[in-house]
């Protein structure tokens, strides 16, 4: 594989390993009408605002604000830069638990005491 094909792979790897993204538990601190919008952008995939409009009842230059306030706030990213745009969640990757080293003894310590 030629090294600069390498080197661009591991920095997408590097930037997606980064990025954050939010859990389903923050949307709880948004206003109502983010909130709802989001909601029905986890459970669609990828969506755009003329998509939701007729859904809404809003018109879709307003879902396009609302959307790209989202996308600001880092809840959303852009799938494509097409017209019209579509969007998806940011989901945060869920990590691997690890254990603290020692707990096991510090544990079976705690247990041969009592």
């Amino acid at each position: 594989m030629p090294k600069g094909l390498y080197e661009r792979l591991q920095k997408e790897i590097d930037a997606r390993d980064k990025r954050e993204g939010f859990a389903l538990a923050d949307l709880l601190d948004l206003p109502d009408d983010l909130r709802g919008l989001m909601q029905r952008v986890v459970r669609r995939g990828s969506v755009s605002a003329t998509e939701l409009a007729p859904e809404l009842q809003i018109s879709a230059e307003a879902i396009g604000a609302m959307l790209e306030t989202l996308v600001e706030k880092g809840y959303l990213e852009r799938v494509s830069e097409t017209t019209p745009a579509r969007y998806k969640a940011a989901l945060a990757r869920k990590r691997a638990r690890q254990l603290p080293g020692g707990i096991w003894d510090a544990l079976s310590g705690k247990m041969d005491k009592e």
